[in-house]
């Protein structure tokens, strides 16, 4: 489930945890050499630590990144040399506040492995000026068969929620 993107030489950028220096995304040239490293620093709430990491990055038209966390209520917004242009709390946008507040509930009470790294945002990707987020609403018993995602207009100034789409599947 991790993003990986590749630029018009053939450089391939992958996140990554590294809780020494902050980086989260590398650039590895044609050879295999880490030819880049790019800093993102989240905030640490209730000493989670590997919990806070970066799984999710898109690039923009302009090579800019659009850092998602799996579990974090942060979308970064950094130029191509990982300086930050603009972070968006999505604690701001229903279902994911509440979402992302049911994961701390459960991960304060000791739900998950210690190795494990729980998600709410499942996938996303950029086209065109739209972030579509794929994530779990972690609410109720049943979530097996259920599916959202989130349209947002984005650019480097603004994150606008433009639609919820909520599907159910079956079991066929």
């Amino acid at each position: 489930n991790f993003r990986f993107d590749i630029d018009s030489l053939g450089n391939v950028y992958y996140p990554v945890y590294s809780p020494i220096d902050n980086v989260s995304i590398i650039k590895v040239n044609k050879s295999g050499e880490v030819i880049d490293r790019i800093e993102s620093v989240f905030p640490v709430a209730n000493n989670q630590g590997s919990h806070r990491q970066v799984k999710l990055f898109q690039r923009d038209e302009e090579g800019n990144f659009i850092v998602i966390g799996a579990n974090l209520p942060y979308i970064e917004y950094l130029d191509p040399s990982g300086k930050s242009l603009k972070r968006f709390d999505l604690d701001n946008f229903e279902p994911i506040k509440r979402a992302i507040d049911s994961l701390e509930v459960d991960i304060s009470n000791g739900f998950f492995q210690p190795n494990s790294i729980p998600m709410v945002i499942m996938d996303a990707q950029y086209d065109s000026g739209r972030l579509y987020i794929k994530f779990t609403d972690r609410v109720g018993y049943n979530r097996s068969n259920a599916r959202n995602l989130l349209v947002f207009e984005i650019n480097k100034e603004e994150l606008k929620l433009e639609k919820i789409l909520k599907f159910k599947t079956g079991t066929r």
